[in-house]
């Protein structure tokens, strides 16, 4: 997934590396020498339980990863939402 901006928010890929953070409990993530802190409400827990599914997933076929992003406040680097893009 490109990285996607606007005034506040960021866009960037969610990698099966942090998924496999956010599936042993980590609250940070980091990505290119940037440390991203998971807001308390994010993520829900019946999405978090298809991450061991998606890593493996993203593990066999990279491709697809291209459609899975975060999005984050750029003011405060923090994880706020995610995205899944529609197959076009």
């Amino acid at each position: 997934m490109p990285c996607i901006k606007t005034q506040r928010l960021k866009m960037i890929t969610l990698s099966e590396d942090m998924m496999e953070a956010i599936v042993q409990g980590e609250r940070v993530l980091y990505e290119k020498g940037t440390s991203y802190q998971l807001a308390p409400e994010w993520l829900l827990e019946v999405y978090k339980q298809f991450f061991p599914y998606k890593i493996d997933r993203f593990r066999k076929y990279p491709h697809e990863n291209q459609w899975e992003g975060m999005m984050i406040d750029r003011k405060g680097f923090l994880v706020v939402g995610d995205r899944v893009q529609g197959w076009t």
